[in-house]
């Protein structure tokens, strides 16, 4: 038949807690010349199910009652006795002595629908456990589904509610539940649910989708299904709802903000607002993409990268100021982090004739997450502001009271505040950006490790930053991207930014690593107190250690990058050995500091020619 188990519990949504649901399984009936009187039974609301998904001889024939029903699905060898195995999609037979006397439509681990029980006092559809009559399942219809091809993430997030809400069992038994929608689907819906699991925001989402898509009920049954989290899929509902009657332009726009979600999802949601979904996305498309003819100076710009003001104590942790990048192209720029001590002019000197300037945030630490960016949007000088999920930010008063009052300013100068998780994209201009990964739980170290890496693109040039995320390190599960253009050191070029393996693997041209001069022992990324160095760049490309320099550029013309940095930046290129093959590579000092601190930046165990 061509017809899915997905197929049938769409339909079963249809009617499922309805307050016109008998009128509607009638309706249904009635289009294929069958009318039950003002009541549908049990049998009919299933046999109608069949009705709107096309499938009514799938199960050899409509029946008006269960009695030849059983008959029918037995000649055609469908039929399994008792109630082990049962899975969503089979039909239930209920009875006593042998004798059939109600049908419903297994829908869950432990759940039924059926036409004949009362929802606030009308007649129609509600679902209920079947355990507690189980002793009189007779047994139950097995129909032959077509395999489920491979679903969209609609259809994913819609099953990823239901199993939140508790419908396919607990987590030891979904699989078997699952299974109906084959392996495949499968393992992309409990990924779902485990990628939403800690994230309230995300859960949310999702179940608003499933609202928003039909299959939650109506009215007061949804509210009951929902329970505790009826309240919050409301408002967000309203909340998209609220984004209805904008111009092309802007509807384009909060779709890169990730205000509609992706694919099926983003569909259905601008459909909702009353947006011609391609006509939406034909321009999301124009600015993912800058028309040809322009191609070259959509490839132009930049990425300045600003270092602390001052260097670091020897004695003390005063000089850690932090770190802000800044990518422009065009009259468009994003700045990543703020710094502390001495950024302030800085960034605004960076900035100064900028048409369009967004702030985004790694973390919230405070020599990234600063008050020069409340400064800064005070100014007026800030269209946008991106910031990690609240529901990620430290539970310490002294990180939340950090993050609400950056969201507060921007709330009063009227700058709007988007907040990202994993797997969001935006863009500046043609500055592309996308969100590939936060880590939000297994973190013993949860502000840096809950960082979000973040690649960036002008044309062909890509840049990761990953704030200070651990890169692979065991706390770490992410996974490297593959070859990026430049590279931000994570952790400020640390010992616990990143290991060897995971810079080789992203193999980057270019690594800007914010070392300092003055660490005890100073050698760059040294950990005073173990003495542990950071030996692990790769053996091509540039390495651009920051220390007290205070800024560097990485200019963009045709994909092709130049560095540019203060006038006593200095390069040398050095030659060095490993395992009797000898490579080389330039180094940029952007200090008069000695050279000597070169020793830490080539791989461990390699020797200078």
């Amino acid at each position: 038949m061509g017809k899915t188990v997905y197929d049938l519990l769409s339909a079963a949504a249809k009617f499922d807690g309805s307050l016109s649901a008998n009128e509607d399984i009638r309706t249904e009936l009635k289009k294929h010349g069958h009318d039950s009187g003002k009541t549908a039974g049990c049998t009919n609301t299933v046999m109608a199910m069949f009705y709107s998904i096309g499938a009514i001889d799938i199960i050899g024939g409509y029946e008006n009652n269960n009695a030849p029903l059983m008959q029918s699905a037995k000649k055609a060898k469908l039929w399994h006795v008792g109630s082990k195995e049962i899975l969503p999609g089979d039909i239930v037979i209920f009875g006593r002595n042998g004798k059939s006397n109600h049908t419903e439509l297994a829908v869950g681990a432990d759940l039924d629908i059926s036409g004949n029980y009362k929802v606030d006092g009308v007649t129609g559809c509600s679902r209920r456990k079947r355990s507690s009559h189980s002793s009189n399942i007779l047994g139950y219809i097995r129909p032959k589904y077509s395999a489920m091809p491979e679903m969209d993430n609609l259809q994913v997030a819609v099953v990823a509610t239901d199993c939140i809400l508790g419908v396919y069992g607990t987590k030891s038994t979904r699989a078997e539940q699952l299974s109906v929608f084959g392996k495949a689907n499968a393992e992309k819906i409990q990924a779902e649910v485990e990628r939403v699991y800690d994230d309230v925001e995300d859960t949310v989402f999702i179940m608003t989708v499933s609202a928003i898509a039909g299959f939650l009920g109506n009215d007061k049954y949804r509210e009951k299904r929902l329970g505790n989290w009826s309240g919050k899929v409301q408002d967000k509902i309203n909340e998209i709802y609220e984004l209805r009657g904008r111009s092309v332009d802007e509807a384009a726009q909060l779709v890169l903000d990730d205000k509609f979600g992706k694919n099926a999802v983003r569909k259905l949601l601008l459909q909702f607002c009353g947006y011609d979904d391609g006509k939406v996305q034909k321009r999301v498309n124009e600015l993912l993409e800058p028309a040809k003819g322009n191609e070259s100076s959509s490839q132009d710009g930049s990425i300045v990268s600003l270092f602390r003001g001052v260097p670091r104590g020897s004695k003390s942790d005063d000089g850690l100021q932090g770190d802000c990048i800044i990518l422009k192209s065009g009259k468009n720029a994003l700045i990543t982090d703020t710094m502390l001590t001495g950024a302030l002019e800085k960034i605004t000197s960076e900035i100064k004739g900028m048409e369009n300037v967004c702030l985004f945030f790694t973390h919230e630490h405070g020599d990234h997450m600063s008050k020069n960016a409340n400064k800064l949007v005070k100014a007026g000088l800030i269209k946008k502001c991106y910031v990690p999920s609240a529901n990620t930010i430290s539970s310490s008063s002294k990180y939340k009271n950090r993050y609400k009052s950056l969201v507060n300013d921007c709330k009063k100068y009227g700058v709007e505040v988007v907040e990202l998780t994993q797997g969001s994209k935006f863009a500046v201009g043609s500055i592309k950006v996308e969100v590939l990964f936060q880590q939000t739980k297994n973190s013993k170290d949860k502000i840096n490790m809950h960082s979000l890496c973040t690649l960036f693109t002008i044309g062909a040039v890509t840049c990761l930053n990953c704030g200070d995320h651990h890169c692979g390190e065991k706390e770490s599960s992410f996974k490297a991207p593959g070859h990026v253009t430049v590279y931000i050191s994570s952790h400020h070029q640390l010992f616990t930014g990143d290991t060897q393996g995971f810079v080789n693997a992203i193999s980057p041209d270019w690594i800007i690593g914010s070392g300092w001069q003055s660490w005890p022992n100073a050698t760059v990324g040294q950990d005073p107190k173990t003495k542990r160095a950071q030996k692990n760049y790769q053996r091509v490309g540039n390495l651009l250690p920051g220390d007290v320099c205070g800024r560097v550029e990485l200019s963009i013309s045709g994909g092709v990058i130049t560095a540019k940095g203060e006038k006593n930046m200095t390069g040398k290129t050095v030659k060095y050995s490993i395992d009797g093959k000898t490579y080389q590579k330039t180094v940029h000092v952007c200090t008069k500091a000695a050279f000597v601190k070169v020793k830490s930046m080539i791989p461990a165990g390699a020797k200078f020619i």
